[in-house]
């Protein structure tokens, strides 16, 4: 018997067609789920009366891994991760005390203004040109707080409501990372593979 590892369950799913082809299909709806950036215009979103959930900061590889993430739900129920990637800077001033949802009156992508100018000049001092650094602003009807998120671009992921956990406290956390249709799938088949040997 094979132990069972991921180079294992490779060699295995070459060996049962009828399994990778459940793979492609789940793949292919992971696929569904999220839109590219380049579809979608940021100004175009339906952000009036959408939900801030969760803010996440990312710099576990700074200086390649600078992001920071927001889960948001539409005002049709859909919940989306947008993602903002190769950040620079991040400014935020929130009011908190007050018990309502956090409902987004406004969004918009900015190319222009004197903060965006201002980090662009000093990155230049140091010989780095950030010419297609933009600020992605929030500002939020229920504490009229403000966030600028000053990044090159951002890649939005949608979310089926099985997908969102709650946890006790009330914060809503996405169960989905880049791994997780690769966790979800070694579980589900590793009953069904582990009986099996190896030619």
């Amino acid at each position: 018997m094979v132990p069972f590892t991921d180079e294992a369950l490779n060699q295995r799913i070459v060996l049962f067609p009828a399994v990778s082809d459940e793979i492609e299909k789940l793949q292919l709806n992971q696929k569904k789920l999220g839109i590219s950036s380049m579809d979608v215009n940021f100004d175009d979103l339906p952000w009036h009366d959408a939900n801030l959930k969760d803010i996440h900061i990312d710099r576990s590889d700074p200086g390649n891994r600078d992001t920071v993430e927001i889960l948001v739900e539409w005002p049709d129920g859909l919940i989306s991760t947008i993602e903002f990637y190769d950040c620079y800077a991040l400014k935020a001033n929130m009011n908190f005390g007050i018990a309502a949802n956090e409902s987004i009156f406004t969004a918009q992508c900015l190319i222009d203004s004197d903060e965006l100018n201002l980090i662009r000049n000093d990155w230049l001092s140091m010989g780095a040109k950030l010419e297609s650094l933009k600020c992605f602003r929030i500002n939020t009807n229920s504490t009229n707080s403000l966030i600028d998120v000053f990044a090159k671009n951002y890649r939005i992921t949608d979310h089926c409501a099985k997908d969102i956990a709650r946890i006790p406290d009330g914060i809503v956390v996405s169960k989905i990372r880049e791994s997780a249709l690769w966790k979800f799938l070694v579980k589900s088949l590793k009953s069904f593979l582990m009986p099996m040997t190896c030619f």
